[in-house]
């Protein structure tokens, strides 16, 4: 999962901040069912994934096809195993996997080891062999099935999706609930970038627990006015950026007063040469306001990329540059300058 920065553009008398931000809801998460939450039939999708789609079976001797975690296939454990595992709960180690629960065997609830017992096999067979489509929606996709006939119970039961059977227990339709539009589950002003606006005044939201060096200092902020913010390139963060390089890109040594933690990267040295070309280019980059993300006050979100889980994009590096070198052209220069900024930190 991902934090990335927003930079939100109001105006007086406008959308708020969290009105801007609405539309793009992941409503799997936030479970805000609003205007934003659609309707989508997914029923060709789901046919599609049940024609292709094969399960795992074990067969005995006599050519019977069973479910491999049926409770006949998991056996007790060994007093080595129980010795030298000590299970809890359901997991896997030591070449052996288990589960817990209350076997029905008058011995209570406890762990048992998954197995497959001599003079059986193990198989896949496709889906459509095994099941029904109808039954197939329900293991694969685990949405509540509901007749043709029936009130759907949107608040509870159906919020998420629901399939639609007829009366022949035949599926007809497999709706998922969602915003087509989601980018975030959560959301908070300032958060893990806290004070990145520098202002003559300004607003900073509740500080983030995760937050350790964010600039508390006077003149940082996460909400100002446009004519209010410096946007001038950082010279203290060029200058780091430059140092960054050196350490990490060209192999140089550390200074006797240097520590090794400030120059950790999670990228290797290829990335920053292909990202983003030259040193230069790099600490220009680091010493600009850019967010990952903008918000304008007509409610259309702007974007560097799609992002994807621990903080990667799907920017192509040509992209992210581009975005980067022309953010306060395309973002700041053409901005009304009572407009007000606000950073916020974005998850998804």
């Amino acid at each position: 999962m991902s934090h990335f920065a927003v930079a939100v553009f109001s105006e007086d008398g406008g959308k708020t901040v969290e009105e801007l931000l609405a539309p793009y809801h992941e409503f799997e998460c936030t479970g805000d069912d609003n205007e934003f939450v659609q309707d989508i039939d997914i029923t060709e999708e789901a046919l599609n994934e049940y024609k292709n789609y094969t399960v795992t079976r074990y067969v005995n001797l006599d050519g019977v096809f069973i479910d491999p975690y049926a409770d006949e296939f998991y056996r007790e454990f060994t007093a080595e195993e129980q010795q030298e595992i000590h299970p809890t709960g359901s997991g896997c180690g030591h070449g052996i996997s288990w589960r817990s629960k209350d076997w029905g065997d008058g011995k209570g609830y406890r762990a048992k080891v998954h197995y497959l017992p001599d003079g059986y096999k193990e198989t896949e067979l496709p889906a459509t062999q095994v099941m029904s489509f109808s039954e197939f929606i329900e293991y694969y996709y685990g949405t509540p099935i509901a007749s043709v006939s029936d009130e759907l119970d949107l608040t509870e039961v159906h919020k998420y999706g629901y399939a639609l059977i007829d009366r022949e227990g035949n599926a007809v339709k497999l709706i998922k609930r969602t915003n087509p539009n989601k980018k975030w589950d959560y959301w908070r002003v300032g958060g893990r970038y806290r004070g990145l606006v520098k202002a003559e005044s300004g607003d900073l939201g509740d500080k983030a627990w995760e937050v350790s060096e964010r600039k508390d200092d006077a003149g940082y902020f996460d909400s100002a006015r446009i004519k209010d913010i410096n946007f001038s390139p950082d010279q203290t963060e060029y200058n780091r950026a430059i140092r960054f390089w050196e350490v990490v890109v060209e192999h140089n040594e550390l200074k006797p007063d240097e520590n090794i933690d400030n120059f950790w990267s999670f990228y290797e040295p290829e990335y920053y040469q292909q990202r983003y070309g030259s040193k230069e280019t790099y600490a220009k980059c680091k010493s600009m306001f850019v967010t990952y993300a903008v918000v304008t006050p007509d409610g259309v979100w702007h974007e560097k990329g799609e992002m994807g889980w621990f903080g990667c994009g799907s920017e192509t590096n040509d992209e992210a540059l581009n975005w980067d070198l022309t953010f306060k052209q395309r973002f700041i220069d053409s901005a009304n300058p009572n407009w007000v900024l606000t950073v916020v930190d974005c998850h998804i």
